[in-house]
């Protein structure tokens, strides 16, 4: 796919994997993307550290992390963070391609064997154009393509209140002995 975006060309290439289980994406962006070298400064030696510097200890590898105690002393779980996608925003100039809806479901199939979560912002697009009847011109810009300040207003409050529910979730843990934090 090739979209075209503020006078430049930007390559999606979508590429399945021999076994048909693992998709990937890439940008590349046209060289007038790059300022030429001589437009950034030369670079600035650092000044020395003030008297009395101590370096931080190195990081841990993740096999000799301690656990991390709240203030009752009882161990905290591992974070749960790591990449997140999007579908594509649901716009005139994205629901009047051919097969739109065939990239969605490509998408969700990739993360879910890539074991990474979608947020769905094709469908809460789609909630707001067919069930609340909102006009385009309300949530798209008059691009008919990118998304407005509006509807990244209401996408952040919406991806921001899953956060909050995902992390106040249940989860299976296991019971084991009380560890002390010392």
């Amino acid at each position: 796919m090739v979209f075209r975006t503020a006078g430049a060309i930007a390559a999606l290439l979508i590429g399945l994997g021999t076994t048909g289980d693992h998709a990937s994406a890439q940008y590349y962006p046209p060289p007038q993307a790059y300022p030429p070298p001589q437009a950034y400064p030369p670079p600035q030696a650092y000044p020395p550290p003030p008297q009395g510097y101590r370096p931080l200890p190195p990081v841990a590898d993740v096999e000799d992390r301690q656990p991390i105690y709240d203030q009752q002393g009882r161990p905290l779980p591992p974070a749960a963070v790591g990449p997140q996608a999007d579908d594509p925003q649901y716009a005139p100039r994205v629901i009047s391609k051919p097969n739109c809806e065939g990239m969605v479901s490509l998408i969700a199939t990739a993360a879910k064997a890539e074991h990474v979560g979608v947020f769905h912002r094709f469908e809460l697009m789609r909630r707001w154009r067919e069930v609340e009847q909102l006009p385009f011109e309300t949530f798209v810009s008059t691009d008919g393509l990118h998304m407005n300040d509006w509807s990244y207003a209401c996408l952040a409050k919406a991806l921001g209140m899953a956060i909050a529910e995902a992390a106040t979730r249940p989860t299976a843990t296991a019971i084991g002995p009380r560890l002390s934090p010392n």
